[in-house]
């Protein structure tokens, strides 16, 4: 009997040590590994789109300045002198343009504007004998990208009606982003052309060079986003890769396995090493102490089973000396300790504290609780991890002893809602802590509980946020600055000789373009609002100046809808507000321009002002269409529009008012029936206490 206890006991404390640990151990690797794969293809995947859409942006706006330029120089209208103006206007804002050049029937170059960054001299030159002049001809022809003193080109030939437009194009700035694109250990970041030859590349070596991998092969072939593995030279790699569609064009990414990887290979050696050792030393030890552990335990078992059954005045005698006795003298104080509180349900008691600490150890907070002397009363690992401790968080113990740096101590010793920068060399971490009172159900305060919290994600995209702004600023204001610049000088250069019809469509152009900046303003400023960066610049103003202005932007675009627009004031005078008077055009702009969306032709629209309680309320009044009572607060929220009524608006001008109002200490409404109209309405404060941040 004894023997088989023995082997069992040796068996269990093996099986105890090396089970958990090895089903852990191998679902821990597993789910790294699948969160890794799977980490490591979006973050390939993500890379190859973000470069195949910057270069597609790039070849648009390329394209649409090219159509200007043509459709420029096709203008007969326009004289010598005009045209020059806009191909250098074109050069001097375009980073991308090299030289512009007209030529002849014959290939002769008789005029050629150039950029000075990019070219020294404005030499002549004859493109008659080149395969990129006879394909124009027959229409528009494109070169294939050439370098230049280490740089990529690529000329571009349009035929006009006697003479043809000869334009050369310079690829650094994009070909060094995908150049530079870093995204691990021997990752590479490639373009590639229609054909699978190497246009962009880290090592410039192999810029030229036809690749025939799979990745190449499958963006080529799909014209779609996707993701492999494969093997090249004996060699497995994860790879990615996005299409290039208006060129035919792919990026690729691909990384050695053993570098996209490294981390859960190394975490399998540590794991099977553990494993291995634990079997080891599990087997030794249970070989060492189950002899004397085996004759003990069965008397503790037989006490046991008597205490099971209610018979709390069983013992049990060990003479070993050793812990074996301790455990015998401890399991007879035990029972002792379960009689006395048997009648007091102290098992409920353990119970309920027993899954109180369950919880407040297995959230992700840390937390740490303190009486008001500063000794800790309960500290999870949570917080000990956080606070980057290296030794233990003991109850008990006095705060004083974690407070040794001064970020610790503002930990500790700060009773405010309080964000922390625990940022190291090589890794960013930013906390936030939380304060409050502790209190009994009878009302006793007890002490402190202070969580931590990790929102070192939450710092990372706000500054991911930033920085998109800033691309959305260059990549959409600019253009869009130049083009509104384009048309207003076209009316310049033209004068009179503009006709009416050609009129029309300059001031549809100008029309939309400011449409367009509108939408741009709107995206910027809800991004300032969700991230608290955008300041309120109030100042004392009257309306009547705003109101005035809104009818001069507005009445043409009214005229022209056959809308009357009027405006109203209270009592025959304006009164002063005190506000953002930038930000309030934005919202009267917003509301004047829905207005006259869905006010059909023959309807009026009224722009007026009214007292109310120490407040100014601002209203746009239509004939429209109207809307459901149910939609007049949900139009508000952010892209929401009437099923079947959208005219071409983003869904955010509403939602953008609504945030700046709010700002300002007022609020904004709607009141509309269907087929009777709308009315928006929104107040201000009469005086205010000058500037002040937006948080949301």
């Amino acid at each position: 009997m004894n023997f088989k206890l023995l082997y069992k006991f040796i068996t269990i404390l093996v099986l105890v040590a090396v089970v958990p640990l090895s089903f852990i151990g191998y679902k821990t690797i597993d789910i790294n590994q699948e969160a890794l794969r799977y980490s490591t293809r979006t973050n390939h995947i993500n890379t190859a789109k973000y470069l195949a859409d910057k270069v597609d942006n790039f070849i648009v706006a390329l394209r649409e300045k090219l159509l200007f330029l043509i459709n420029s120089q096709s203008v007969e209208s326009l004289d010598f002198n005009a045209k020059q103006v806009l191909i250098r206007s074109l050069l001097t804002s375009s980073e991308y343009f090299i030289s512009v050049s007209m030529l002849n029937s014959d290939g002769e170059e008789y005029i050629k504007t150039y950029h000075p960054d990019y070219e020294s001299e404005a030499a002549f030159s004859n493109r008659a004998q080149t395969d990129l002049f006879r394909r124009a001809k027959k229409g528009p022809a494109v070169s294939g990208v050439y370098y230049r003193e280490n740089e990529p080109r690529l000329d571009i030939i349009y035929p006009l009606e006697k003479s043809y437009i000869f334009i050369t194009i310079i690829l650094n700035n994009i070909w060094e982003d995908i150049k530079n694109t870093d995204i691990g250990t021997r990752a590479l970041v490639f373009l590639v052309n229609e054909e699978g030859k190497v246009l962009a590349h880290p090592e410039s070596s192999r810029e030229g060079e036809k690749l025939d991998i799979p990745p190449v092969k499958a963006v080529l072939a799909r014209a779609s986003i996707g993701t492999m593995d494969f093997s090249y030279k004996g060699i497995k790699k994860v790879s990615a890769f996005a299409p290039v569609k208006s060129m035919g064009w792919g990026i690729v990414t691909q990384q050695p396995f053993k570098y996209a990887y490294a981390s859960i290979i190394e975490v399998k050696k540590t794991a099977y090493r553990w494993i291995i050792d634990t079997i080891f030393l599990a087997a030794a030890v249970a070989y060492l102490f189950a002899r004397r552990l085996s004759g003990p335990i069965l008397k503790l078992t037989e006490g046991a089973k008597a205490v099971s059954s209610g018979d709390f005045t069983k013992t049990v005698e060990v003479n070993t000396r050793d812990e074996m006795k301790i455990l015998a003298d401890t399991f007879n104080e035990m029972v002792k300790s379960l009689k006395r509180y048997h009648d007091l349900q102290i098992n409920k008691i353990i119970e309920e504290r027993t899954k109180t600490k369950a919880i407040i150890f297995s959230i992700d907070d840390g937390i740490v609780l303190t009486d008001y002397d500063g000794y800790i009363m309960l500290a999870n690992d949570r917080a000990k991890e956080l606070l980057g401790l290296k030794e233990e968080i003991t109850e008990g113990g006095h705060i004083d002893n974690y407070s040794r740096s001064k970020k610790t101590r503002k930990i500790f010793k700060g009773l405010k809602e309080t964000e922390i920068d625990l940022s190291g060399e090589e890794k960013k971490k930013v906390i936030k802590v939380f304060t409050d009172e502790v209190t009994t159900t009878g009302g006793k305060k007890i002490g402190r509980v202070k969580v931590i919290r990790d929102i070192t994600l939450e710092k990372k995209i706000e500054e991911m946020k930033e920085k998109f702004m800033q691309s959305i600023t260059h990549d959409l204001k600019n253009p869009l600055s130049a083009i509104m610049g384009m048309a207003d000088l076209v009316k310049l250069k033209i004068g009179k000789d503009i006709g009416k019809e050609e009129n029309k469509y300059l001031n549809v152009l100008k029309a939309e373009a400011d449409r367009l900046m509108g939408m741009i303003n709107d995206i910027l400023n809800l991004a300032k609002i969700e991230s608290g960066n955008m300041e309120l610049d109030k100042s004392e103003f009257n309306i009547k100046n705003i109101f005035q202005e809104m009818k001069e932007t507005f009445t043409a675009q009214a005229e022209n809808a056959d809308i009357k627009l009027e405006i109203k004031k209270y009592r025959d005078s304006f009164d002063n507000v005190n506000a953002d008077k930038k930000l309030i055009k934005r919202v009267i702009i917003n509301l004047l321009g829905n207005a006259l969306k869905y006010t059909p032709r023959g309807g009026t629209i009224i722009l007026g002002s009214e007292k109310e309680a120490g407040r100014i309320r601002i209203y746009v009044q239509d004939t429209g269409e109207g809307m459901p009572p149910e939609m007049c607060e949900k139009i508000f929220d952010r892209f929401k529009q009437i099923n079947g009524r959208s005219r071409g608006g983003t869904g955010i001008g509403l939602n953008v008012s609504k945030e700046i109002v709010r700002a300002h200490g007022g609020r904004i409404w709607a009141e509309s029936k269907p087929g009777k109209g709308s009315v928006f309405s929104f107040t201000l404060p009469k005086k205010g206490d000058g500037s002040v941040f937006l948080n949301k």
